[in-house]
């Protein structure tokens, strides 16, 4: 009888353990709906701001007031060089260029101009045509209006 019972050890376990899953069952997914089974949507990349060294071509050239007659004693007249913008009476080097679109830049600039330095943010934003150029100065309290540029032959 012990021989017996010994014997009827292994089938007693053999019952208390899980199936073995077959590979085929492993190969079915069990319920899946079909917004589980496929991958989410790429999301559409956004551009992000780059810096560049100098201000892009399309920046550069002598502006003047949309209204002004483009005469180089003009106080609105800006000269926009690759790492310099010359203002009225001020001379603005170029410490810094921040790309946001082709149509947009924002430039940091150390200034000096009447014995006095300081520092300016400035973003240009530029038509689409590229005939007409409008500055904002950035940090201003309260913020200055726009006074849009137009471009002027040198």
């Amino acid at each position: 009888m012990r021989a017996f019972a010994v014997s009827l050890v292994p089938l007693a376990l053999a019952a208390c353990q899980q199936p073995a899953a077959s590979p085929e069952a492993e190969d079915t997914p069990a319920s899946v709906s079909p917004t589980q089974a496929s991958p989410p949507p790429a999301a559409t990349p956004i551009a992000s701001p780059t810096t560049a060294s100098a201000i892009p071509q399309q920046f550069r050239g002598i502006w003047d007031y949309a209204q002004g007659n483009c005469n180089p004693a003009s106080d609105l007249r800006l000269d926009i060089g690759a790492v310099s913008i010359e203002f009225y009476e001020s001379l603005g080097t170029v410490t810094g260029v921040t790309v946001e679109s082709p149509n947009s830049i924002l430039v940091e600039l150390a200034m000096e101009g009447e014995g006095e330095r300081w520092e300016r943010r400035t973003r240009f934003a530029l038509s689409d045509d590229g005939t007409t150029l409008t500055p904002s100065d950035i940090g201003d309290a309260p913020p200055a209006a726009p006074m849009p540029r137009k471009r002027c032959e040198r």
